[in-house]
């Protein structure tokens, strides 16, 4: 006899041994003994969720002899020439292959014909999807009013390509995906019995059952076609190295030296990684997918211990003191970072570059906290910059600590070194050179203004300004004209605007300069950002502060004089550039 590929051989015969399906075989199991069965059946859901495999069962019940209950008998004629597949009265028809108008014409006129054996003619139509729109048509009155001894089935894994004029017609039962704990009490299961039925005994490692239950992504038949692979490579031992042999996937000692790169931040490690995965012939996002899960599986056994189903208890260990290592605000950083690499990569020409980049990226980058959104963290930002800008650091030797939360603390100490904190030196003034030289030489050496009182140095000039907001302003206001006539020499058209305004307002750091409301042409045309940053240079150099700079119309004070009009635009002056006199004719 020839060999029977596992997922057949273990292919469920009743409603009681198909797993994970419960809302689907306890609502047909109650429509057979209430005999309220429905003339069309819609099951939908993932590849090698039992779909097709309830169908079968379903047309059992119907056609058995002697059912017990909901569950068919499987020893009568009718059920065992079902389970062999050659009953006239359950007809399998494969939409994939069968999928033109004609068959559906075929399957009209054959459907008026009363059962052979049974009480039900069973019409069980496989990826129903892939129908033409003329075959749904072809199908849609006969499916809504078929005669009272047919039955259909409808199965696919793509219910949205199905039309609503069929679904509405049908009984539709969604089927899961099959969970890990269901899928390796199966395998364990089919290992067991392998034993029994084999001469010499089959020894399978813990985490090997474990790994093929995750790489079957919910579907039991894929787990028991990689089980019947695994046992004709592996022979009587089946390891773990084995099944990452067959499918390609990453070992988990690789993935655990990732992960040590990565809380470590050794980007070097990293791109050696890479290296070796590329020169062994793995497939990149195939390893980036591993990764993923991973560290999904090492943030729930962080958030929650009971929620790591997924791994075996030596794995458990190993990964929660990993997640440890890591943290919950990293872990979701990581997530974060190679979902978005691994969605790029699929579009790529060079996955490797975009995997080595986004590895470089999370072990040089800031990590936010965990549950901080994105306006929270720039309001964050704001406040701390806002805090540096206002400190102060007076001669009692103030010091400054910025805590983790963000929150700037001012610390009076006597000394520094017994609180171990750093103290702020005091800035260094650069020498002067070029024009702010010369500058000097000529009496209009700029003045520093720093926290403290007006102080007279040797100059006799005032090197220390109050930061009093109205002392300043007064000390702007007296260098003002001097600040116009280097403006003037420099950049004379800044000058002739300059000339028409007057500092007004000294706040936080910001200096308001005004102009009168005739003059509301000047404000708005330096009343732009690259003007504005040309304004602020002016003042930095002048007055060695950083300093914002805002502008604003405001009524012109009596003690305020500007030049008069026809002294910045000399007519006559302008005339005898051309050889003419004023009055004269052009």
């Amino acid at each position: 006899m020839a060999y029977l590929a596992l997922y057949r051989e273990w292919r469920p015969q009743l409603f009681q041994q198909i797993v994970g399906q419960e809302h689907v075989t306890q609502t047909l199991q109650n429509a057979l003994t209430t005999g309220r069965v429905s003339h069309a059946y819609l099951f939908c859901g993932p590849r090698g969720t039992g779909k097709t495999t309830t169908a079968k069962i379903l047309g059992k019940a119907l056609n058995c002899r002697s059912r017990k209950a909901a569950e068919p008998c499987n020893h009568c004629v009718n059920c065992r020439e079902i389970s062999a597949g050659v009953s006239m009265d359950v007809v399998e028809i494969d939409a994939a292959s069968h999928r033109g108008i004609d068959e559906i014409r075929d399957l009209r006129e054959k459907i008026g014909f009363a059962p052979a054996a049974g009480e039900y003619r069973v019409y069980i139509i496989d990826e129903v999807h892939m129908l033409t729109q003329e075959a749904f048509n072809a199908l849609l009155k006969t499916l809504e009013e078929p005669p009272a001894h047919v039955v259909f089935i409808l199965a696919t894994t793509e219910p949205h390509k199905v039309p609503l004029t069929i679904l509405s017609r049908c009984q539709r039962f969604d089927f899961h995906r099959i969970s890990i704990q269901h899928i390796l009490d199966r395998l364990q299961e089919v290992v067991a019995c392998l034993r029994r039925q084999a001469e010499t005994q089959v020894e399978i490692e813990e985490g090997a059952l474990y790994l093929i239950a995750r790489a079957a992504e919910g579907s039991l038949r894929d787990a028991l076609s990689i089980l019947d692979q695994v046992t004709a490579f592996g022979g009587k031992q089946i390891t773990v190295k084995d099944i990452h042999q067959i499918l390609g996937t990453v070992r988990e000692e690789l993935l655990d030296e990732v992960t040590a790169a990565l809380s470590s931040g050794n980007s070097g490690l990293l791109l050696e990684l890479v290296a070796s995965l590329v020169e062994q012939g793995k497939d990149l996002r195939l390893f980036v997918r591993e990764l993923l899960a991973h560290l999904r599986r090492m943030l729930l056994l962080l958030i929650s211990p009971e929620a790591g189903k997924e791994a075996s208890p030596s794995e458990k260990e190993r990964m929660t003191a990993q997640a440890g290592l890591l943290g919950q605000g990293q872990l979701l950083y990581l997530l974060h970072i190679l979902s978005k690499t691994e969605q790029d990569m699929r579009w790529s020409a060079q996955p490797r570059i975009l995997l080595e980049v986004a590895l470089v990226q999370t072990t040089h980058a800031t990590v936010p906290e965990p549950g901080m959104g994105l306006a929270q963290r720039l309001m964050r930002l704001e406040e701390l910059v806002e805090h540096l800008m206002h400190i102060t650091l007076p001669d009692d030797k103030k010091q400054v600590k910025i805590d983790a939360g963000g929150k700037i603390n001012t610390v009076p100490t006597e000394d520094s070194k017994s609180t171990g904190l750093k103290e702020y030196p005091e800035k260094k003034k650069k020498p002067a050179s070029g024009r702010m030289a010369q500058e000097e030489q000529a009496g209009l050496a700029t003045a520093v203004l720093q926290p403290g009182l007006p102080q007279e140095n040797d100059t006799g000039r005032a090197s220390q300004v109050s930061s009093d907001g109205e002392t300043i302003l007064k000390q702007v206001s007296s260098r003002w004209k001097e600040l116009l006539e280097i403006t003037k020499k420099d950049n004379m058209p800044m000058h002739m605007y300059l000339v028409r305004s007057w500092p007004l307002q000294f706040k936080d750091r910001c200096l308001t300069i005004a102009f009168a409301r005739e003059d509301e042409l000047f404000k708005e045309y330096l009343d732009t950002t690259k003007n504005i940053k040309a304004v602020s240079q002016i003042l930095s150099s002048f007055f060695n502060q950083d300093w914002q700079v805002r502008f604003a119309c405001s009524e012109r004070p009596q003690h305020i004089k500007f030049p008069a009009r026809d002294q910045e635009l000399n007519t006559g002056r302008a005339l005898s550039l051309f050889g003419l006199k004023e009055g004269e004719e052009i």
